[in-house]
């Protein structure tokens, strides 16, 4: 048997050492759905603008290239971004409780105008990596777009979005089609002011055609689309 002295001498036992798991796999085709979604090219959108399913795979292709050649400017400006955000968060919040000195508000600045860099330089990657893919699309296609891009905060239905409107218009058209959603559970009908709104809203030509383009195309236009991604 061991003394006790013996026991005092020999080494601790090594703690056990987790085995560290392996990365996850990387997946190309998710990766580039995503990448697609990041820039505006979603199936609602180019449906809406008149993409068809013929041409869904030459628009991935030529998507794909100069996406992965902006891909790692994209990754180092976000990542610049949410440090220079964190960074600007903790001086804001110390700056406003009193406690922050002159060179807390310069940093703070200097944190600000990082994220702005940082904005500017993901911007004109985006925009690098949407122009092969939208050469092959109409100049109007292209504005429309962009316009899609512009108004998606509203979330509205996709036609609306292709149509430019005033902050008030916005506002209204979001108020008459949440009165028109909501009338018919309560056994009324939409107020005139806001039928008024929907008519004028969806009398618009690129309203009116991107509606039956997302009526009748998009089912084959995302599953075109699908196909071309997993090539």
């Amino acid at each position: 048997m061991r003394t006790n002295a013996s026991l005092a001498a020999s080494p601790p036992p090594m703690p056990a050492v987790p085995m560290q798991q392996p990365p996850p796999p990387q997946n190309p085709a998710t990766d580039l759905t995503d990448a697609l979604l990041r820039v505006g090219f979603d199936a609602k959108a180019l449906t809406a603008v008149g993409l068809s399913a013929n041409g869904a795979a030459a628009f991935v292709a030529a998507f794909r290239g100069s996406c992965a050649i902006q891909a790692v400017v994209v990754d180092q400006a976000d990542t610049a971004y949410s440090a220079a955000r964190v960074s600007s968060d903790a001086l804001r919040r110390k700056i406003e409780s009193g406690k922050g000195s002159a060179e807390d508000v310069t940093e703070y600045q200097a944190q600000l105008a990082a994220m702005a860099t940082a904005k500017t330089t993901s911007d004109a990657a985006l925009t690098a990596a949407r122009a092969p893919a939208e050469a092959l699309l109409s100049q109007a296609q292209r504005a429309q777009l962009a316009s899609i891009r512009a108004n998606k905060t509203w979330e509205l239905p996709m036609e609306f979005l292709l149509v430019d409107r005033s902050e008030v218009q916005w506002v209204a058209l979001r108020d008459a089609l949440s009165n028109e959603k909501i009338a018919p559970r309560y056994g009324g009908q939409t107020a005139p002011e806001h039928a008024a709104v929907l008519s004028a809203a969806r009398s618009n030509n690129d309203v009116a055609l991107a509606k039956t383009r997302l009526d009748t195309n998009l089912i084959s236009l995302q599953a075109a689309i699908n196909a071309a991604i997993v090539e």
